[in-house]
């Protein structure tokens, strides 16, 4: 039912081009490479947001617009837009400065990536019942197949893996 690596290397030409400008004008790409290699990602889109709680709606709104135009079923968008949000909603609350969201698939796997400047590696907490945080990994944990943090040279990168069942 999952698209074959073939299949989604050969749609992804098409929409690199026009790819994020286009789609949000307020959040410029970082960059846009292509590598249509077997063994290399294809980046998507990359972008780099402030530190400040109105990321988070505009990193959903690149997410959405990236996933919108990109054509992955509807249910894998809106978990990834969803798992988006909380990623970097914990970065901007735990870590200091900037963000980066990239996003991109390979393999009939989409994978969404936020990197912060804070080094230690996220924790999930089990949130009480009247506690209104802290379930934000535990979200990321339930309806991603696959997720994880890295280190990295700035800090460290939590990501996600969803499958796209559909043309991506």
């Amino acid at each position: 039912m999952s698209p074959t690596p073939t299949a989604m290397r050969a749609a992804l030409p098409a929409l690199m081009p026009a790819l994020v400008p286009a789609l949000m004008p307020s959040l410029t790409p970082t960059s846009v490479p292509v590598c249509l290699s077997t063994s290399m990602p294809v980046v998507a889109a990359s972008w780099t947001l402030p530190a400040t709680a109105s990321s988070v709606p505009r990193a959903r709104r690149a997410a959405r617009g990236l996933l919108a135009e990109w054509g992955p079923p509807s249910e894998t968008g809106e978990t990834a837009e969803l798992l988006v949000s909380e990623l970097v909603t914990n970065a901007i609350q735990h870590a200091r400065g900037p963000v980066v969201l990239s996003m991109w698939a390979r393999g009939g796997r989409l994978r969404c990536e936020v990197a912060d400047a804070d080094p230690r590696p996220p924790r999930p907490r089990h949130a009480g019942e009247q506690d209104e945080g802290s379930r934000g990994l535990e979200l990321v944990e339930a309806l991603a197949d696959t997720w994880g943090s890295t280190p990295s040279r700035r800090g460290k990168v939590v990501w996600f893996e969803l499958t796209t069942p559909g043309p991506a």
